[in-house]
């Protein structure tokens, strides 16, 4: 049984009118971008430990990183730390670090003192395709991810590649499933991301992936609409993650849940999208049998609600609203047995 369509969030042929976007994205070295963005205001900056490490940074305040710092507990902390550093509205909060440690400060600097102008410096892929993109901030709870949050637009996004030096490569892939995710949503960057024959040919990308990106959150700034296209493989992914928490890392997750979805979503023609991820090079089978009424539970708590966003040949993009027939189709559809190739 194939699950209905609930409503087109891209329509084929992509949007033809152009949108004012919802903040700069910028590229280029991160202090020369910084400077030229904060426009004179005072600059508090906090810095992942593993990156003020790596390229000798000085910091006001330094965060552990990784997906366990994303708890109220230690967006308690650190509003604490920024009250007693003496912050106001008149500071510039600034965040240097993957996308749990710019969902952490985004959101910390959406509560404290009812609102402070932040501004990311994301230090992964993931983070410079995604994470950093769009003013969504969040932590985690024990029943799932990103289940406390806000939307927070930032003053920018400066967008460093120079930052991925340091990057062991694993993390390094994780973004690009984020970029293959996108490209799914563009027809001029899906076909480069198609036509990419190595992890550097999809590395030059990043850039293009999040200004497409930055385009559809230009258009929903809120998630209401066409914003929901980029939730592929989330649902699935969000659940697996979930479940297999630390053992999947959230790029794992994300490539393993878009595979039943390029299948739902395009049948015949999902293999040029499965080749991609495979180039990418994460594993793209869950580590374990998954049990069903956990994965149920998980995607049901999820943000949206069960529903699958899936692609179309054409770039469109659906939200498919019948949980029930889409748990039968994950179960029915093998997740991918060809072991992840690298070009």
């Amino acid at each position: 049984m194939m699950a209905e369509t609930h409503e087109v969030l891209i329509p084929s042929g992509g949007f033809q009118a152009p949108v004012k976007t919802v903040h700069p994205l910028v590229e280029g070295p991160w202090q020369d971008r910084l400077g030229e963005l904060a426009k004179g205001r005072r600059i508090l900056l906090v810095g992942e430990r593993r990156v003020v490490d790596a390229h000798d940074l000085e910091v006001d305040i330094i965060l552990p990183g990784g997906e366990r710092q994303k708890s109220l507990e230690a967006a308690t902390r650190l509003a604490r730390d920024l009250v007693t550093s003496g912050i106001d509205r008149n500071h510039l909060l600034v965040a240097i670090g993957g996308g749990a440690t710019t969902d952490l400060v985004g959101f910390v600097a959406s509560v404290t003192l009812r609102g402070i102008p932040w501004l990311p410096i994301p230090s992964t892929t993931l983070a410079m395709v995604d994470a950093a993109i769009g003013g969504k901030t969040a932590v985690n709870l024990p029943e799932g991810k990103n289940l406390v949050g806000s939307f927070h637009q930032p003053e920018g996004v400066i967008v460093d590649r120079r930052l991925l030096r340091s990057l062991p490569r694993a993390r390094r892939l994780e973004g690009l499933v984020e970029l293959v995710k996108t490209a799914l949503c563009d027809q001029a960057l899906g076909e480069q991301v198609l036509a990419a024959k190595s992890v550097e040919d999809l590395e030059a990308l990043l850039f293009q992936g999040a200004q497409v990106k930055l385009d559809l959150v230009s258009r929903d700034p809120l998630d209401l609409g066409p914003r929901q296209a980029l939730n592929l493989g989330h649902t699935v992914g969000h659940a697996l993650e979930a479940l297999f928490m630390p053992r999947l890392s959230h790029g794992e997750a994300i490539a393993i849940g878009l595979v039943p979805v390029l299948r739902m979503g395009l049948g015949d023609q999902a293999q040029p999208w499965l080749e991609a991820l495979q180039r990418v090079g994460l594993p793209l089978k869950p580590p374990n049998e998954v049990d069903r009424n956990q994965l149920v539970a998980f995607m049901g708590r999820d943000k949206k609600g069960g529903k699958v966003v899936v692609p179309r040949p054409d770039y469109s993009v659906e939200r498919w609203s019948d949980a029930e027939a889409i748990l039968e189709y994950i179960e029915s559809e093998a997740f991918l047995d060809t072991p992840p190739t690298i070009a």
